[in-house]
């Protein structure tokens, strides 16, 4: 039968009800992290994209550290939802941190200034496709993830805690551990719109 990667695709999903039961190893979930980073499309192959990945205590770290930064700035009456949310991330395995390196893009701003105004945005579509291919690995491997985006409300408390270099700039972030709950397959809204064919 031969193989239809749109398949593999469909497996990817958001899975919020995650623990930290895994049949995978950590040098595993490190090897197939260093892969999609080789292979990641960027533009003039900058490969701008850097990523630190929680284990164990950092990973409960960082969300203790996210719900803290939270806590700053919410108001009272959805603390209790928020805790709530944080505890679900918390409980998965593991965490990845996207970031991109904006050193590579200002040298190539200033190197090709005729796209200079384009290199951050591709830099973070660049970044999107990493995040999707990671995503759609660890999926085949039956492990459940979410895209999460704090920033920029803990981006000095994350560079501070994970002494991350001043130069990176944090993205997304990425819970991921044993699936808990199965979910459903997200509505696909038909609209005549969303594809024009000119022929």
């Amino acid at each position: 039968m031969e193989f239809d990667v749109i398949d593999v695709f469909e497996k990817r999903h958001s899975f919020y009800s995650i623990n930290n039961n895994l049949d995978v190893k950590n040098e595993e979930i490190k090897a197939l992290i260093l892969r999609n980073l080789d292979i990641y499309p960027s533009s003039f192959n900058a490969q701008e994209s850097r990523i630190i990945l929680l284990l164990n205590q950092q990973h409960s770290n960082f969300w203790e550290l996210v719900k803290g930064e939270l806590f700053k700035v919410a108001e009272e009456h959805k603390k209790a939802q928020i805790e709530q949310k944080i505890a679900s991330f918390k409980a998965g395995y593991g965490t990845i941190l996207y970031f991109i390196d904006t050193e590579i893009v200002s040298k190539l701003s200033q190197n090709y200034p005729l796209f200079a105004p384009n290199f951050p945005l591709w830099a973070e579509q660049s970044n999107a496709m990493l995040q999707f291919m990671i995503w759609t690995s660890l999926s085949q491997r039956k492990i459940g993830a979410s895209l999460q985006h704090y920033n920029p409300i803990i981006d000095d408390a994350v560079k501070n805690k994970f002494n991350v270099n001043p130069k990176w700039k944090l993205i997304a972030q990425m819970p991921f551990g044993g699936i808990s709950k199965e979910v459903k397959a997200h509505e696909i809204k038909e609209n005549p719109d969303r594809l024009i064919v000119c022929a």
